[in-house]
């Protein structure tokens, strides 16, 4: 066999493994991939793990947020209350929600837009939520909220 004739072998076992692998992952189901085989990310925002009882109802709130300030201004729930906070971004720039001492943000949400976070309201105590985005804190976008 000549060098070309075992080039040739070689670049159509290489081909073969390529289209047969890109087969066998292209037709896995559940994959993440796309066509392009670019991976998918998800659209939701995970927090922390939530501890609660088995079918325990989520506290729902919307908070409204534009330059610069939130809607409502306060909150208070129960402590190990199981929270859907909806974050809507009401304004014209980027804004998020933060609450340090509970680890939980949302996502910069672009204007006209808005994200869902849920949390348990682990601690007990008086805090603040604010906009991490430049800032917007200094310029009053903050709220307070009330574990009890």
């Amino acid at each position: 066999m000549g060098k070309k004739n075992v080039l040739i072998v070689a670049g159509a076992v290489v081909l073969v493994v390529v289209v047969g692998g890109s087969m066998v992952l292209g037709n896995r189901s559940g994959s993440n991939l796309s066509t392009t085989g670019i991976v998918s990310q998800p659209t939701v925002t995970l927090a922390p793990a939530v501890e609660g009882t088995v079918g325990s109802v989520a506290k729902e709130v919307i908070v409204e947020g534009n330059e610069f300030k939130f809607s409502p201004f306060s909150l208070s729930f129960k402590e190990g209350d199981l929270v859907k906070l909806t974050f809507k971004n009401t304004g014209t720039k980027p804004h998020d929600l933060v609450i340090d001492e509970l680890g939980v943000a949302t996502k910069a949400v672009s204007p006209g837009e808005s994200d869902i976070i849920e949390f348990t309201a682990s601690k007990a105590g008086n805090f603040s939520f604010y906009c991490n985005i430049g800032t917007h804190r200094s310029l009053g976008m903050e709220g307070k909220l009330e574990v009890r």
